[in-house]
């Protein structure tokens, strides 16, 4: 027991060690190989997913090294496809299983110790192979294929040591210890990399110290060990042939799985490691041991890569640490230790221990030149193990034993040695990866670019990888596979470097209308090895993308990836739909006037050169000399919200003059030129200072310093260049100090790329000692220092070069204190820009509002534009208590927004009409509160009900809350006094009057322009609120997205104990929102009243939010309304039995997209781009009409500019348009003249001949014009479809160029929601379940959001009409209404009244002399042994059908395509699905509604309806069927009917009928329906390949019953 728990300590203790060095050490980043293996999973993937053999599919690539990784070693990518097949593909799950090899290794590091020595020597060994630092440098590299190296082997080597330890023979118990060794080393071979067998040689020499120990183990030479014993022969070959079985088992299934031929596994090994391995030759050899020899001690005592001498040749750069022996000098001291213990010893483990090490360091010897870092890796265990043997051996058995040191003295020796190993190394291999970045050169951050990906990854992205000379992005760019799918991927230097700036701008817009995003994701500067040190890398956006960078405004990266040490190593730009909205304006020396319909916001500025800025709009002026920059010298303002800014200076050391810029002074200095563009500056005496001062009118809080100096390494070390920082001059900071490292030449590196004398002049030893520095002054001003230091006896050997932008100091800068308020761009905005020539100013502007809407918002507020708008604006600061500028600033803008939007939205509330028209119709009132479905909200209900028989009228006052909105119908509302909790006023607000319909609320909804802006930001909502129930009274946050999903999070309850108490509830916005809303709900009876006060909204725990205006209900207003009572006649329930018609109208958000520079208003159905119906051109405007006012319309607000022109003159405005109804199209425009008068003028309507008419209208005008708009109408219903196209206005006969875009061939990128209509009218019979009937009937649209209804109940009798109005609620979105049986299929309505009568009932609405209509169908159900339900269901109605002899019932739905839905941007008919390429559209056939249904390049293109599940009931099954459809063709045999049954054992019964005629008529198919049938399904078929053919159908019908009864009804 206690030797369990000691084993357990231990282990805890090895496991936190390893989550120290793995999990808190974590490689964030692939090496190259590793990404490469990453790149092969994903390729992997996408062979499986395209089919065939994956050898074929990798050909296909064109890359060999995706089958080397998959066959030539193809245990790691084994392991990888399948947990990726579970988790999905990330570069994360290379990371995480590196991680989960890494603790297995450290467990099975310490049961081998355990099984060799004991617990102890287990738990040293394994401790430190797991803090080795060169282990933890392999394992940085995330690296599959070295990181399952060392457990393999050991895993493999121990298990079968464990068959020799107390070995007895062949048992049960050995057997399965022989399979389950040789299956592990089955897996060593199947990895096949040389390190993983390694299992193998260890086992051997094993088996070979145990032969030895036995033969000599007398003589003494050898001691005995007695815990091992050697197999039987019959064991070995057990243990062999089950190797070759498991091998080749894994082997076949890999092959079989990848669909590639057996034998390839192995093909691939040999062709690639064996053959490798047996390429060299004994000359070879013995020639270059000697080097070899001692460059071997190097690596392991001294210097893994001294020099960074392999890491800067930039391949598997990651597998090497420079600065780092694999053992350390205390290491290497117990190293020595356990080897001499080992000689001392001789037992047959140490025997072997010796040979094993002889062995690996041999093969190294004579294997690898020159000697590769990486194939060192499997030294290490073999080296820890001797560490081990030595601490254990020099503390536990020379101390302890020899002399005499008690045991918990040795332990806490043990303990401190062990602590300062694992202090040491971890602090090594943290400085590697922090500062040195793992030696991932560029490689560097690509984990933190998926990340940026994987945000967008479910948009349609393009990526554009920029790199220069070499593939910085590997293969990631090959295959970049994110979210489950493969990104567009293109290169800036082969794909668009070589575009120009006009091109490059082009290619954006073109490629904005194809992706939703293009990321663009360049290299940093550079890549440092070291700091100082070896440079990798591209210096910059400024160097090699300057044509990127002007085409897009100067823009600041999305994103900047940084090394830990905030270093940038990549620049991510992100760009969506909206830069097609933007303005990029170069402003020229001088002065600019932006002329513009719209009003901008300056999103960005770049400024390079010192220039002075001054912006006019109208009165409002903004003005900055920013005299303080200079050439060289460039200013970014990222955002005028963020008042940030970058400033990036470039010095120039080509001539005295430039260099000598922003520097204090600069004397004894001199520039050299190389005589190659290359050029640096170098000091002319021993020591001297280079001072640059940086004063600047505001703080700058980061700085960023990037040098490149060169240093002759002089053998005194005197040569020495520092770079420090200071605020004053006085005290500075060291930055950093480059010395001679004494080499006696240019140069620190001795690799191919450093080493002054290995280059040609004058590029030798630059870029080796490379630096860049982070810090942050928070100051506004800054002294930088180079002290440049020579040798006494020589100059100029301290040198920096500005070569290529390589030196750079860039500053972020805090701007909260200088920019102020920049005004807004609108019409006629002046900017002047002074200064050198050269200078360079750009503007990104970006579109806040459009001018008109400005106008629209002021005169909805109450203002009258009588003079100009800014007048008016004048006024409104005046009111709004904001300084008079009379111009469109940004706090006037805001707070026309605030207060606008919360006027529009108390306005548009989701109130809609229900109209009751019939005769005899008394006390509605009741009769709708008892029979309103659970679907409609009753808010008002119990107010608004008016009647036009009405004989007494009154006025009705009621209080309401300003800017909140009342929902659900509480029994009361109004302001309280009574309880208050602050201020003056509370809100009281009752339960439902009838609980079970809904609940009631206040509700407040937050201003859109604010919502986006709240993006992954925490939003709280808080009030006090008061209540006598418990779950009464709560909160709620309500949210829409963009995709038309919605949530809401509730809050807890008031505990109901009668006191105040703050509700809060908050939300985390993790998706972008549309909308937010904040509830105040009581869920309690009409009895229930709770009390609310005191409401607030805030964002991240910051405080009180202006979010929400009369958040302490202060604010009331009276609302008088007039109504009408004396309602006479006999309630509802006395016209059942009666048909109803209905009239069904469903309001539905629908993103419009306008043509450019035009606006869509009226609310139509459908707006869109028309690209079949054109006049002229490519494009024209398809619009819709609506079911209400006002009328939908296409319009233009006219400039002001040309309309001041416009009186005494001859104005005719015209548009081509065509439509296929009379009276719905026509013109119209709207004048304000100057004197305050408005007048209208219309056009004649279009005549509705489907043709395309110039409709025009004209107006002489006799004074001015202030103000025109011209609108094309479509006053039609939402089924009535209007073409708009070539729109002019001619003044005197000319035609004028101010109306944009009249051919409506551009388009905006974004839409935007607006309101749509959608109307659904059929027949029923009143009875007590009407309002169900309506809900299962209507199918409403996914977004619908709020209903109108209107119910005209027929009788003989027309003359008596009275009419109910009632404000209903629709509170359901979303919510598709299911129908079991629709009664509009049949072909006309059926009189209910009529059959009863027929059938022998009485029927009349008073129920007590008569049957009435219920009672005579409970009846009906009660012959027919139906329940009695008194409603029509399917069952029912066929007894009604059967009784009276009726025309068989239409199987299919929609059979005569009446209804159509928008569904995709496409207008389809309700019920039926269009497949194989086709596409269908509404037409005529003797003033009917049809289907054309076009060809499919398949040859396959159709229509099909699935019938219901419940239409095909048991009776129908066995019956015969009749398929009778109407159709018409332009030629013959191009239409088919098809009738296909799916029978329950899946197999299919197809029949089809042909439509030979190409006049057209009546097609009918006849046949059985089977009697085990699943699924029945119609086909309409167009045979054509062609797009041009169409087929008309019409009047299709499926009758199953007999044959004589199926008759259509006309």
């Amino acid at each position: 027991m206690m030797a369990k728990k000691r084993d357990g300590l231990y282990l805890f203790i090895l496991i936190i060690i390893a989550i120290c060095f793995f999990v808190i050490n974590a490689p964030r980043d692939f090496g190259d190989v590793g990404l490469s293996l990453y790149t092969t999973v994903v390729t992997l993937d996408k062979a499986h997913r395209e089919g065939g053999s994956v050898l074929e599919n990798f050909d296909k690539y064109k890359d060999t090294t995706f089958a080397f990784h998959t066959f030539s070693h193809p245990f790691p990518i084994f392991v990888m496809h399948f947990l990726c097949k579970i988790t999905g593909i990330t570069p994360y799950n290379f990371i995480l299983l590196s991680i989960i090899v890494v603790f297995g290794t450290t467990i099975i590091a310490f049961y081998l110790g355990r099984m060799l020595y004991d617990s102890l020597f287990g738990f040293i060994f394994s401790l430190l192979l797991t803090v080795n630092v060169f282990y933890n440098v392999i394992f940085q590299t995330g690296t599959i294929y070295y990181t399952f190296c060392i457990p393999l082997t050991l895993i493999s080597f121990f298990t079968f040591l464990r068959l020799h330890k107390n070995n007895s023979g062949i048992s049960k118990k050995s057997v399965c210890g022989v399979i389950i060794s040789a299956l592990f080393f089955a897996i060593a071979l199947f990895h096949v990399y040389p390190h993983a067998l390694f299992g193998f040689v260890f086992s051997f020499l094993f088996v070979v110290s145990l032969v030895f120990s036995r033969l000599f183990g007398k003589t003494g030479l050898v001691e005995f060990n007695k815990d091992f014993k050697l197999l039987g022969i019959k064991l070995y070959l057990i243990f062999l042939i089950f190797i070759v079985v498991f091998y080749f088992s894994l082997t076949s299934f890999w092959e079989i799985y990848n669909r590639v031929p057996l034998g390839t596994v192995l093909k691939w090994s040999a062709s690639g490691e064996i053959a490798r391995n047996l390429s060299v030759s004994w000359e070879d050899i013995v020639r270059r041991l000697p080097w070899i020899a001692s460059k071997t001690v190097e690596i392991i005592f001294t210097d893994i890569d001294k020099g960074y001498n392999f890491a800067q040749y930039g391949v598997h750069s990651d597998t090497s640490i420079s600065g780092h022996p694999i053992l350390n000098f205390m290491e290497t001291l117990f190293f020595i230790a356990g080897i001499a213990y080992c000689f001392i010893k001789r037992s047959s483990l140490h025997i072997f221990c010796l040979s094993t090490l002889v062995f690996t360091i041999g093969l190294i010897v004579f294997k690898y030149y020159p000697p590769i870092q990486r194939a060192y890796f499997f030294v290490i265990p073999i080296l820890t193990l001797f560490m081990a043997v030595g601490v254990r051996e020099v503390f536990y058995g020379w101390f302890n034993q020899k002399v005499a040191i008690s045991r918990k003295k040795v332990m806490f020796f043990t303990s401190s040695v062990l602590l300062i190993i694992i202090i040491w190394n971890f602090m090594s291999i943290y400085h590697f990866r922090v500062s040195e970045g793992g030696n991932k050169i560029w490689l560097n951050g690509l984990n933190q670019i998926f990340d940026f990906l994987e945000e967008s990854g479910d948009k349609n992205n393009l990526v554009v990888f920029g790199d220069n000379n070499i593939n910085t992005y590997g293969t990631m760019s090959t295959n970049l596979y994110v979210k489950n799918k493969f990104n567009d991927v293109i290169y800036y230097n082969k794909d668009l470097a070589q575009k120009t700036v006009n091109e490059f701008g082009n290619w954006m817009k073109n490629t904005l209308s194809t992706y939703d995003n293009i990321i663009f994701v360049f290299p940093a500067e550079s890549y440092l090895m070291g700091n100082p040190g070896q440079s990798f890398g591209n210096y910059g956006m400024k160097r090699f993308y300057e044509k990127f960078l002007k085409a897009n405004g100067y823009p600041l990266p999305s994103k900047v990836v940084r090394n830990p040490k905030g270093v940038p190593l990549h620049y991510i730009y992100k760009f969506n739909k909206q830069w097609l909205t933007k303005k990029f304006v170069e402003v020229k020396m001088g002065e600019t006037i932006l002329s513009s319909n719209s009003i901008y916001r300056i999103e960005s500025f770049y400024v390079s050169g010192p220039v002075e800025i001054t912006i006019k709009n109208g009165n409002n002026e903004w003005n900055k000399n920013l005299s303080f920059l200079t050439d060289g010298m460039d200013f970014y303002i990222k955002n005028t919200e963020l008042k940030e800014g970058y400033i990036e200076y470039y010095p120039d050391f080509s001539t005295l003059e430039k260099a000598s810029l922003n520097t204090t002074e600069i004397k004894n200095f001199k520039i050299v030129d190389g005589n190659s563009g290359l050029t640096w500056i170098e000091s002319k005496q021993p020591a001297n200072d280079l001072k640059y001062l940086f004063n600047f009118p505001f703080k700058i809080k980061r700085a960023d310093v990037r040098t490149n100096p060169r240093i002759f390494n002089d053998k005194s070390l005197m040569n020495l260049l520092k770079i420090a920082y200071s605020f004053d001059n006085r005290l500075y900071v060291l930055l950093n100090s480059i010395r001679s490292n004494g080499n006696g030449r240019f140069g620190n590196n001795d690799g191919p790329s450093g080493g002054g004398d290995r280059q040609p002049y004058p590029m030798s030893g630059f870029n080796e000692y490379a630096t860049y520095n982070v810090f942050y002054p928070e100051s506004d001003k800054l002294y930088l220092n180079f002290k440049f230091m020579n040798a006494t006896w020589s100059n100029g050997h301290v040198q920096l070069s500005s070569h290529d932008k390589s030196t750079f100091f860039k500053f972020t800068v805090d701007l909260s204190r200088y920019l102020g308020e920049i005004p807004l761009i609108s019409d006629n905005s002046n900017i002047t820009i002074s200064g050198p020539e050269d200078s360079l100013v750009y503007l990104t502007l970006s579109e806040d509002i459009a001018y008109p809407d400005v106008q629209s918002q002021l005169t909805s507020l109450g203002y009258n534009l009588e003079d100009d708008v800014y007048a008016t604006l004048g006024r409104f600061q005046k009111n709004s208590k904001i300084k008079g500028t009379r111009r469109l600033d940004k706090k006037t803008f805001e707070a026309i927004k605030k207060v606008y939007f919360n006027y529009f939205n108390y306005n548009t509330k989701n109130l809609i009409p229900i109209r009751l028209r019939g005769p005899g119709v008394a006390d509605v009132r009741r009769e709708l509160i008892n029979n309103v479905p659970s679907w409609v909200d009753k808010l008002f209900l119990t107010y608004f009900i008016k009647s036009s028989g009405a004989d007494k009228k009154y006025i009705d006052t009621q209080d309401r809350i300003k800017f909140w909105q009342v929902g659900g119908g509480p029994s009361i509302f109004r302001k309280s006094e009574e309880f208050v909790y602050d201020g003056k006023y509370s809100v009281m607000i009752g339960g439902d009057v009838q609980r079970k319909i809904s609940i009631t609320s206040i509700n407040y909804i937050i201003n859109p322009n604010v919502v986006e802006s709240l993006y992954k930001h925490k939003v709280g909502f808080s009030a006090f609120l008061k209540a006598d129930v418990p779950n009464a009274a709560n909160l709620a946050i309500g949210i829409d997205y963009p995709d038309g999903g919605n949530e809401r999070i509730q809050s807890d309850f008031h505990p109901g104990d009668g006191q105040w108490h703050q509700i809060k509830v908050i939300k985390e916005l993790e998706k972008k929102p549309s909308a937010l809303y904040a509830h105040i709900f009581n869920s309690g009876s009409v009895k229930d009243v709770i009390y609310a006060d005191l409401a607030n909204m805030y964002v991240d725990n910051k405080g009180k939010v202006d979010f929400l205006i009369n958040d302490s209900f202060e604010e009331w207003e009276e609302i008088k309304t007039e109504n009408e009572t004396g309602l006479t006649g006999s309630e509802l329930n006395a016209a059942a039995g009666e048909i109803v018609e209905v009239r069904l109208t469903e309001r539905y958000k629908y993103k419009i997209v306008n043509p450019r520079y035009w606006q869509i208003g009226g609310d139509p159905a459908l707006a869109e781009k028309e690209n079949v119906e054109v006049y002229e051109g490519k494009t024209s405007v398809k619009l819709s009409g609506n079911t209400r006012s006002p009328y939908a319309n296409l319009n233009f607000s006219m400039p002001s500019l040309p309309v001041a022109d416009f009186a005494t003159k001859t104005f005719r405005f015209a548009s081509y348009i065509k439509t296929n109804r009379i009276g719905v199209a026509n013109l119209q425009c709207g004048i304000s003249y100057t004197d305050g008068s408005y007048e209208e003028i219309y056009s004649g309507f279009h005549p509705g001949d489907n043709q395309w008419h110039q409709i025009s209208l004209t107006k002489k005008f006799e004074k001015p014009v202030k103000l025109l708009n011209v609108n094309v109408f479509n006053r039609g219903t939402d089924e009535s479809i209007v073409y708009i196209d070539n729109t002019i206005y001619e003044l005197d006969g000319n035609i004028q160029s101010e109306i944009p875009n009249c051919g409506y061939e551009e388009w905006d990128v974004d839409g935007q929601y607006k309101n749509s209509f959608k109307t659904h009218t059929f027949s029923h019979f009143i009875l007590n379940d009407t309002w169900d009937i309506i809900r299962e009937k209507v199918a409403l649209h996914k977004d619908a959001q709020d209903v109108m209804l209107e119910l005209n109940v027929k009788d003989m009798k027309h003359e008596q009409v009275i009419s109910i109005d009632s404000f209903l609620h629709f509170h359901d979105p979303g919510k598709e209404l299911d129908f079991a049986w629709s009664f509009d299929e049949l072909s006309k309505p059926i009189n209910l009244q009529k059959i009863l009568l027929d059938m022998g009932y009485t029927i009349c609405g008073k129920k007590d002399i008569f049957d009435g209509t219920i009672s005579a169908l409970k009846k009906v159900q009660n012959g027919a042994k139906l329940p009695e339900t008194g409603l029509i269901d399917k069952s029912t109605l066929k007894v009604l059908f059967h009784s009276l002899s009726l025309s068989a019932v239409n199987h299919l739905q929609n059979g005569d395509f009446s209804k159509w839905e928008l569904k995709d941007g496409f207008r389809w008919p309700v019920s039926w699905i269009a497949a194989g390429g086709a596409r269908a559209s509404l037409h005529k056939i003797d003033g009917n509604d049809a289907v054309a249904v076009t060809g499919a390049t398949a040859n396959s293109g159709h229509l099909y309806q699935t019938i219901p599940k419940g239409m095909i009931d048991d009776e129908a099954k066995g019956q015969n069927y009749s398929l009778m459809v109407k159709f018409s063709s332009p030629k013959s045999n191009l239409g088919r009917i098809r009738l296909l049954q799916i029978l329950e054992n899946e197999e299919l019964v197809d029949n089809w009928s042909d439509l030979n005629s190409p006049d057209g008529g009546e097609i009918v198919l006849r046949g059985k329906i089977a009697k085990n049938v699943k699924d029945v399904r119609v086909f309409l078929w167009n045979q054509s390949p062609s797009e041009e053919d169409i087929v008309i159908f019409d009047d299709a019908n499926l009758f199953i019953g007999s044959y004589d009864n199926m008759v259509r009804i006309e």
